[in-house]
């Protein structure tokens, strides 16, 4: 005579299906998180690079002042040597700035391409641009 268990034991465990739903909405779960921690490394590179550019162009202001004139176009490398800055200064993605001047509208022009490294673009690809008569905080571009 064989044995029946209770119903309770009988029914120990998940199906199969229950188990692949579950292994389905944990893949969803983090589809959309790494999704969010992509964007917020992008805005963290956009923040670095602004918070670079502004210790370049504090560099540049002094430089100006020992100097009388801001370096000549890309000549970044002159704030090194005088001792302004410890090192090079690069962007939030380790690009070099492109820097200008005099330009044909200000004194300076100090440039980051974004993360695509081109011109032009939009979010996280878009120019960073500063000059002396622009602030990055009056930035119309990227906000992290």
């Amino acid at each position: 005579m064989m044995r029946q268990l209770p119903r309770s034991a009988a029914r120990a465990g998940f199906s199969i299906i229950e188990v692949i739903f579950a292994l389905i909405i944990i893949g969803i779960i983090g589809a959309i998180v790494g999704y969010n921690l992509v964007g917020m490394a992008s805005g963290a590179k956009v923040s670095a690079t602004k918070t670079s550019m502004q210790t370049i162009q504090g560099a540049l202001n002094l430089y100006k002042t020992q100097n009388n004139a801001y370096p000549a176009s890309g000549q970044l490398n002159v704030l090194v040597e005088a001792r302004i800055l410890p090192a090079e200064v690069k962007d939030g993605w380790g690009r070099t700035f492109y820097y200008y001047s005099p330009t044909a509208s200000y004194e300076y022009e100090l440039i980051s391409y974004g993360e695509d490294g081109q011109e032009g673009g939009t979010g996280v690809n878009a120019d960073i641009i500063a000059h002396p008569e622009l602030t990055l905080d009056q930035q119309n571009q990227v906000t992290p």
